[in-house]
């Protein structure tokens, strides 16, 4: 909220008395949080949806400490969010990516990294459910998803509280339990992908700078990679792609924790015995 002030309501609201903010004086910030070059630059639907929503927060406490008589912003209809498009490996530049030798030659002998990329490719995990993974979760077929980790506001339930148990294919499970071996800390509630305390993960920059510079190591440079919209969430996608089709929907749709075809999912329970198919799925192509 406060990169949202500074950037983004200040800079235009600050000599206007609160009272005299109507609908249309709204209406014309909108218009330049969407249109106007440089200093507002051009912002997202998230962006500008994020800022309607602060600026909504700061109309309804001058309200109830009666510094205005009505919120402008009351049925002030948002913009259309559109996700953005997230480019997947090919199976080939996977097999480049995490071959028996690439951990040396490819990653530079970065086990974490490699790890903490080959996991999300063959589990559809998040980013911020990899990083809160810790040591009493990991098994020997599976990992249980119970909680996400953010810069901003620590360690909490994955997101829409989508606690679960994922399958995990062979040579994931082998990494893991390498990485878990090699650590320097070994309790039960300690992290797997630790950074410069066993408090926090590995930096996410970091991760990014060794998923970036394998990617070069096997071809895809910068250019093509921004060219293919390849990013470290990608690899979920990746995942979902390969998994699509292979498996029931409803499974999928458990494994990565989205809330979509809801009914089914709330009428269904799951063991880890009903996703053997998802093991023979990841063997396949994650071997």
């Amino acid at each position: 909220m406060r990169s949202l002030l500074v950037n983004h309501i200040l800079p235009y609201f600050k000599n206007i008395i609160l009272d005299k903010i109507n609908r249309r004086i709204i209406e014309d910030w909108l218009l330049k949080l969407r249109e106007k070059p440089g200093r507002y630059g051009k912002l997202s639907a998230v962006t500008i949806n994020n800022a309607i929503r602060c600026l909504n927060i700061m109309f309804n406490r001058a309200l109830e400490m009666e510094y205005i008589h009505r919120n402008t912003l009351k049925g002030m209809v948002k913009l259309a969010e559109e996700s953005k498009e997230r480019g997947v490996l090919t199976i080939d530049e996977i097999r480049k990516l995490f071959a028996d030798n690439s951990l040396e030659n490819i990653w530079n002998g970065n086990l974490k990294c490699f790890t903490a990329t080959m996991l999300p490719l063959t589990t559809g995990m998040r980013q911020g459910e990899v990083l809160g993974l810790q040591i009493q979760n990991v098994f020997k077929d599976h990992v249980a998803v119970l909680w996400n980790w953010s810069k901003r506001y620590g360690f909490r339930e994955p997101k829409g509280n989508s606690k679960r148990l994922i399958p995990v294919p062979k040579k994931t499970s082998f990494y893991l339990n390498k990485l878990i071996s090699n650590s320097e800390y070994q309790d039960p509630e300690d992290l797997v992908f630790y950074g410069k305390t066993r408090n926090e993960p590995i930096n996410d920059k970091a991760l990014l700078r060794a998923f970036y510079g394998a990617l070069a190591r096997i071809g895809i440079d910068e250019e093509k990679r921004r060219e293919r919209k390849l990013v470290y969430h990608g690899l979920r996608h990746t995942f979902n792609s390969i998994m699509r089709g292979k498996i029931a929907d409803s499974k999928l749709q458990r494994l990565t924790g989205h809330r979509t075809i809801r009914m089914i999912d709330h009428y269904t329970h799951w063991s880890l015995s009903d996703f053997k198919d998802v093991l023979d799925v990841q063997n396949e192509y994650f071997s």
